[in-house]
């Protein structure tokens, strides 16, 4: 099976090693929002400006690798990943204005 299938949505059958990729790739996704919500710490608490983690999250680029083609490899939509991430991430760093 080849990933460009998943990456437009159609549906296989997927087999043992195939899950085993899969796993990686929800890894590496994993990963990258972990180390986005640092560099997105760091901005906040240091002043610092945005480095690799927040322009990978950011991008629009459909590559393998980047955060869109993971979201798609992984069924998950980019634009409402980024949403909960951020709002999950609002919800811990930031005061509570109320």
């Amino acid at each position: 099976m080849r990933y460009e299938q998943f990456a437009h949505n159609q549906r296989v059958k997927i087999s043992e090693e195939d899950s085993g990729l899969l796993r990686l790739w929800a890894h590496v996704l994993t990963t990258g929002l972990r180390d986005f919500a640092e560099d997105m710490r760091k901005v906040t608490d240091q002043g610092r400006v945005p480095g690799e983690p927040s322009t990978w999250f950011w991008s629009h680029a459909d590559h393998p690798g980047s955060f869109v083609w993971c979201c798609d490899l992984l069924q998950r939509d980019p634009d409402r990943t980024r949403t909960a991430v951020l709002e999950q991430w609002r919800g811990l760093c930031l005061p509570d204005r109320t």
